[in-house]
């Protein structure tokens, strides 16, 4: 089935998110700044700004405290999270076309982190955003795509790229709605969404290797 654009199908789900406990709503967020990691790698390799192993290994800690039901704010990158994405601080001489997914994925990470802390459905909403927008992205540099030419945003939005993220997005709250955190097989289910993101994302990161 094609999704609808991401204005329908996320406003949609972000009133679903509101359903969800906070715990599962920071798992949904973080599924999707996970997808972007693998880009922000292959940035690390092209670019002399990026953090990999850092941002690796908050993003590890989210997971198992998630996994442990804990809450355990980590101070630090959240005071220092958006000086990790390239912007326009970054020289132009020092830009690259991976730029704009690397940021994707730092803000879609922070705000898994933030939603984590705070429970907002917000702070889960903003990362989905950052992981369609990434796609988005993508579709335009790959397909050549002009969003001001005719049938530019619909042609993006028909993309398997951007229709795969909307059908992941979409799947993941259902799986979520479907079981409760205090459900024996919650902890697995956490597992299973963070390896299925890990794959989703390992495949886009052959896309990003080839800029």
């Amino acid at each position: 089935r094609l999704q609808g654009d991401w204005s329908s199908d996320v406003c949609s789900s972000d009133l679903r998110l509101d359903g969800l406990c906070s715990r599962s709503r920071t798992v949904f967020a973080l599924a999707c700044a996970e997808r972007l990691l693998p880009c922000y790698s292959v940035f690390c390799t092209k670019s002399i700004n990026g953090q990999w192993c850092h941002l690796r290994s908050v993003a590890d800690e989210l997971w198992d405290q998630l996994c442990g039901r804990v809450v355990r704010p980590d101070q630090e990158f959240l005071a220092e999270y958006p000086s990790l994405a390239p912007g326009d601080h970054t020289a132009r001489s020092e830009r690259t076309l991976l730029d704009p997914l690397a940021e994707n994925a730092v803000v879609a990470l922070g705000s898994a982190w933030e939603s984590h802390i705070s429970g907002e459905s917000q702070k889960a909403f903003w990362a989905a955003e950052q992981a369609y927008e990434a796609m988005d992205y993508i579709t335009q540099n790959i397909r050549d795509i002009e969003l001001g030419e005719a049938g530019g945003e619909l042609s993006i939005l028909q993309d398997e790229l951007v229709q795969d993220e909307l059908k992941r997005q979409t799947d993941d709250i259902t799986t979520l709605e479907q079981i409760g955190e205090c459900d024996d097989t919650y902890v697995a289910v956490i597992q299973r969404l963070r390896e299925q993101a890990g794959i989703s994302g390992q495949a886009l990161k052959t896309t990003a290797e080839a800029w």
